[in-house]
């Protein structure tokens, strides 16, 4: 029986990152209105959401770009000496808003108060041509793989193979967190909002082949 030599591999893990400038952004704003009456709180909570909308329209934001992301209306009670006493309802509506490159996200969240929102999240700032920067970003992901599979083959007087046997790319999920903030924190002037630089990471494990180098008399 004829015994196959075994190819010797060595298998890596590499990662690539490219750092771009946000040139999108989106954030949400939205009115929160308590009372003793439900139509009215209602109605209260549809008067000052209407005059947000109308605010951010005019400030160039497209109605398409505006959305309800939450709408809810829920009744509250108190709790005393383990008693539950209703004492009123409350009606949230939270719009998800898409701000384009050409508006500062402060500027429209300062604006969003001004007109009567009372919930501000965000904002999340986004690169829109992601897919191209994340190819490059995988590129950089081999060569950095490359590097490591021929650090690890020269320690033992070896050399690799450049071309992988196998690549496998590692794909993960995940989103910008935002946090609810309270609109008491708003000065007179727009919020100053700094998006810095987006990382678009990539993450591969290569399978690479390599030769003993002949020992040097």
């Amino acid at each position: 029986m004829i015994k196959h030599a075994r190819t010797p591999v060595i298998r890596v893990n590499g990662s690539g990152t490219i750092n771009v400038l946000p040139d999108r952004s989106s954030l949400q704003a939205g009115v929160i209105t308590e009372g003793k009456n439900a139509a009215a709180v209602q109605a209260d909570n549809s008067e000052a959401s209407a005059a947000v909308i109308s605010a951010l329209l005019q400030l160039g934001i497209e109605r398409k770009d505006i959305k309800t992301q939450d709408y809810r209306l829920e009744i509250l009670y108190d709790y005393t000496e383990g008693k539950q006493t209703m004492k009123g309802y409350k009606v949230t509506h939270i719009l998800d808003i898409r701000v384009p490159g050409t508006l500062s996200a402060g500027k429209v969240m300062d604006e969003a108060v001004r007109s009567g929102a009372n919930y501000i999240a965000g904002p999340a700032f986004e690169v829109s041509s992601s897919a191209k920067y994340y190819l490059k970003a995988l590129s950089l992901a081999v060569q950095d793989a490359q590097k490591k599979a021929a650090a690890l083959a020269a320690s033992v007087q070896a050399r690799i193979i450049p071309q992988p046997l196998e690549i496998i790319e590692h794909t993960s999920g995940g989103g910008d967190q935002v946090m609810g903030i309270s609109t008491a924190a708003f000065a007179a002037k727009t919020v100053p909002i700094e998006p810095g630089q987006n990382q678009i990471t990539a993450k591969i494990t290569a399978l690479f082949s390599y030769q003993t180098q002949p020992a040097q008399s």
